[in-house]
């Protein structure tokens, strides 16, 4: 498992809110994000004519579309291109592998992985790196992020910190972080393998351990973000 310092995630209208598409800035970070050098062919690579990217311009006002594009084609997040410095944007564009990102949902409780269809409860998105993806061959895994709020696994995993579940990875893995069914209750505990049995184990001392002789994984914690 992964440990990240800080995961940081905003609402759709939270971003909205600190979103500003006017100025050339950000007409010129949509330049370098699509390999144009000048009016014209940015109006190509858009699919617009060039009298609309100089009315862009003059009304100090860039489309969000335009912005959309940009994400697309060059794979990055959109926090991500808005905030890099222009040095910065150009290194990752010439390594573009290293700064594409999945957008993975974050949901309220671990009971709403329950729900196979688990959307409506979605509250926001985090912006992963593919490029970490790989190393843990999770990149296209379906991922899901929540924020820890029973102490079971205290020390390791306090309550309020953000772990990121792969319900793709189920196989069995000693002494990992998992996500199981018990009779349609969801925990999250340390599982470990026994002769002929499984050890369901809980970080906190205040907890006591049980075991089973059969589990149901519903999904594998890959990461964990603590809080300090």
């Amino acid at each position: 498992m992964f440990r990240v310092n800080s995961l940081i995630s905003l609402s759709y209208q939270e971003f909205g809110q600190k979103l500003d598409t006017s100025g050339l800035q950000i007409y010129k970070r949509i330049m370098m994000a699509l390999g144009a050098e000048t009016d014209k062919e940015l109006a190509q690579k858009l699919g617009i004519s060039e009298q609309a990217v100089n009315n862009a311009k003059r009304n100090g006002k860039i489309p969000d579309r335009w912005l959309m594009y940009a994400v697309c084609h060059s794979g990055f997040a959109l926090p991500l291109l808005l905030s890099l410095t222009d040095r910065e944007l150009g290194d990752a564009l010439t390594e573009q592998s290293r700064f594409s990102f999945k957008l993975v949902p974050i949901i309220r409780s671990l009971q709403e992985l329950r729900d196979i269809d688990y959307e409506e409860h979605i509250t926001s998105y985090l912006a992963l790196q593919k490029y970490a993806l790989r190393k843990f061959d999770a990149e296209k895994d379906e991922l899901v992020g929540l924020a820890v709020v029973e102490p079971a696994l205290e020390p390791i995993i306090k309550p309020g910190d953000m772990v990121i579940v792969s319900l793709t990875q189920r196989q069995f893995i000693q002494g990992g972080f998992f996500v199981i069914d018990l009779e349609g209750t969801l925990l999250l505990c340390r599982l470990n393998k026994l002769p002929g049995k499984f050890r369901v184990s809980f970080d906190n001392p205040q907890i006591k351990d049980f075991e089973l002789e059969e589990i149901n994984i519903r999904g594998r914690v890959l990461w964990f973000s603590q809080v300090f």
